[in-house]
């Protein structure tokens, strides 16, 4: 007789994944089944699944997935873009600084929030992996510079920053600095972009200043 405490010979199931299993989506609801579970993947583990994982994870077959994102790095640069659109909301009224000072806090808002800064760490873990996906980050990000080179074109033609002001660079003065502060887990928040579009301004506003080619300060 088997002593009952060997379990030699007896299968012994391993646990599989216990998360609730999506319900089956059907026509529209299948692309945002697919991205949002292309984005948890992303948080999860940076770029190490797989498009067939994606679809488990959706409640889809992965030929569903394969029709609408014909690669991997298709299907990521989607998720980030709908994270794009999601996130994004450009405000319009008459000034237009307090309207470039709103979306810098969008962003902060973004980047704060539980998944913001670990999103973007995974997209530049894929970025690093996939020169495709290099392509599709870029564009989402110039996405957002578009967005806000609009509203500072508002403020150069009022005349409240100085002419030949380059948006992109004065964009990236607020931004760059909020998302390394959101990589370090340094605090991201309404202060900082305050504080941060203060000193582009207070550049954006003086005389323009070029630096000459020995490195000495130009008038």
């Amino acid at each position: 007789m088997s002593d009952p405490g060997d379990s030699r010979g007896t299968f012994v199931p391993v646990p599989r994944d216990t998360r609730p299993t999506r319900p089956r989506p059907r026509g529209p609801e299948v692309d945002d089944a697919v991205l949002e579970a292309t984005v948890e993947l992303l948080l999860e583990r940076a770029y190490s699944f797989s498009v067939e994982e994606v679809a488990t994870r959706a409640g889809v077959h992965k030929t569903t997935v394969y029709r609408r994102f014909t690669t991997k790095a298709a299907l990521v640069g989607a998720a980030l873009e709908q994270m794009s659109l999601t996130t994004m909301s450009v405000v319009t009224s008459p000034d237009a600084l307090a309207d470039l000072v709103a979306l810098a806090e969008v962003v902060a808002t973004a980047l704060s929030g539980p998944s913001g800064a670990r999103l973007m760490r995974a997209a530049m873990t894929a970025a690093s992996e996939d020169p495709d996906v290099l392509t599709i980050a870029r564009r989402y990000f110039a996405g957002r510079f578009d967005a806000a080179a609009q509203i500072l074109g508002r403020a150069i033609a009022s005349g409240e920053v100085r002419a030949g002001t380059d948006p992109v660079l004065f964009w990236a003065a607020i931004v760059n600095p909020l998302q390394v502060r959101a990589l370090l887990g340094h605090p991201v928040n309404a202060a900082t972009v305050r504080e941060l579009f203060a000193l582009a301004l207070d550049g954006a506003r003086g005389p323009a200043r070029r630096l000459s080619g020995d490195g000495s300060r130009g008038g």
